[in-house]
């Protein structure tokens, strides 16, 4: 809703609404979570947390995938592009609003899948998809709108497969951990996750703005953009993605060899 917001009331009005709206939301949490599987406290050092991590091989190989892949992903520019190309600030709350259907779908499937089928062959599969998906996308083009935004559902499907994954594989990478050395170390393990996160933006975000630079982009309200630094957006965000997809699927299949049974016998010894 940001962007129907900020238009009409200005960007720090916005930014405390924001805030508000988060602060609120969040608070009841505080309130009324409560752990129900706490662990053992242990004594931590900073040489075991740097130990536990490097010799967590499936946790280095899967984070390692994640931010290689993030030097290939341009999405921060699909909101200028949506701008320039797609009709003004209002569309990305039309398209962010369409999208979020495929993104609660694989919410509700996800559960479904991950009993059925290896969650390695999932990731396999779903970052398969994104890597054909993103080319399909970059030869539809995005003059017609019906056409762009039924291949942004089918790419946010299996984008958001992934994203649901990865604290699952986090959570096995743990298990492995556990396995490995007899120490739990689930805080410093799923901090990885949060971390390489934060990094994955860091890089996406800033190599975002600065290749944009490079292409033309050209700044300020009312700024027009030529075809070609259009079409030089438009492969930023298709192509690129699915470079770095290709880079992560290479990495997995190759580094990454955890599967769900070994996870279950490992959970029993531990």
């Amino acid at each position: 809703f940001i962007p129907f917001l900020y238009p009409q009331i200005g960007w720090g009005p916005t930014a405390v609404l924001i805030a508000v709206i988060a602060l609120v939301t969040m608070f009841p949490i505080l309130r009324t979570a409560r752990e129900r599987y706490p662990a053992p406290k242990s004594n931590v050092t900073i040489r075991k947390l740097i130990s536990t991590v490097a010799h967590n091989k499936y946790l280095l190989v899967y984070y390692l995938s994640i931010i290689l892949a993030s030097f290939f992903n341009m999405s921060s520019i699909a909101n200028y592009f949506y701008i320039n190309a797609l009709g003004g600030p209002e569309i990305i709350g039309v398209i962010s609003i369409i999208l979020l259907v495929p993104s609660a779908l694989v919410t509700f499937l996800m559960p479904m899948m991950v009993k059925r089928f290896d969650k390695f062959n999932i990731i396999v599969f779903t970052t398969a998809a994104t890597i054909i998906f993103n080319i399909i996308a970059y030869f539809v083009g995005y003059s017609n709108f019906g056409a762009f935004i039924l291949v942004a559902i089918l790419k946010t499907l299996f984008t958001s497969m992934g994203t649901l994954l990865e604290p699952m594989f986090t959570a096995d990478c743990t298990e492995y951990g556990l396995y490995k050395t007899g120490e739990h170390s689930e805080g410093v393990i799923f901090s990885i996750e949060t971390f390489s996160n934060k990094l994955f933006i860091a890089i996406s975000g800033s190599l975002s703005m600065f290749v944009l630079g490079i292409i033309g982009f050209a700044e300020g309200a009312g700024a027009v953009q030529s075809a070609s630094t259009l079409d030089s957006m438009w492969f930023l965000m298709n192509i690129l993605p699915a470079i770095g997809a290709a880079t992560s699927l290479i990495i997995l299949l190759f580094g990454y060899k955890l599967r769900d049974k070994d996870v279950q016998v490992m959970s029993k010894v531990n």
